[in-house]
């Protein structure tokens, strides 16, 4: 089985950063969370994108700003990322890494996106957020909601649960004319594998 949190051998030379950038999402999407930008190492990158494809495990590239993309071109090349690559464009979350949440800078990220990528975007700014999630689905591209990233309605009121912010993400895209995807049709954008029965 994949390891819930995978601990490279150098894990004691990258310390305590390997173990908050690198998680596991052990549910059914069967994705893993790599930040491509900021601290990332290389070769810790390389090792980490290796074992997920030995373990059938989605990579997704979390961008913070565009110098993820380099490292992702990087990866790619050397055959450790499969293609789709699956992104997440983050505006708004705070420290080094930062992006702003404005129209600007989302047609900027999505501009300089390598070729063969499909992309949603996460917004950490409740003023901004759906706002921006408009402008992404109207680009084609696909939105992150949830309490991690912004857990208030367009209101400002508290969502009771995820399920409340997912439903207006489903309205803003029928409201512009676009489809919400199925579980099929969602692996197939990001390149998630169907599920096997045994």
């Amino acid at each position: 089985e994949f390891p819930f949190a995978y601990e490279p051998p150098h894990r004691q030379r990258v310390g305590h950063r390997t173990a908050r950038r690198i998680q596991h999402h052990c549910l059914d999407v069967l994705a893993i969370f790599v930040d491509f930008g900021g601290e990332a190492l290389r070769d810790e990158l390389e090792e980490f994108c290796r074992a997920a494809l030995e373990h059938g495990v989605k990579t997704e590239v979390e961008c913070f700003y565009t110098g993820a993309y380099w490292n992702l071109e990087f990866i790619r090349r050397k055959g450790l990322l499969e293609n789709p690559v699956w992104a997440t464009i983050f505006l708004g979350w705070q420290g080094g890494a930062w992006t702003p949440p404005t129209h600007d800078a989302l047609m900027y990220m999505v501009r300089h996106l390598p070729p063969d990528v499909k992309w949603n975007v996460s917004v950490m700014d409740p003023p901004t957020q759906w706002k921006l999630h408009a402008l992404a689905i109207a680009m084609g591209g696909h939105v992150r909601v949830g309490w991690e990233d912004n857990p208030y309605l367009p209101d400002g009121t508290l969502a009771r649960s995820n399920a409340e912010l997912v439903e207006v993400a489903v309205r803003l895209a029928k409201e512009i004319g676009r489809d919400v995807a199925t579980p099929d049709e969602a692996r197939q954008i990001t390149g998630v594998p169907a599920r096997t029965v045994a």
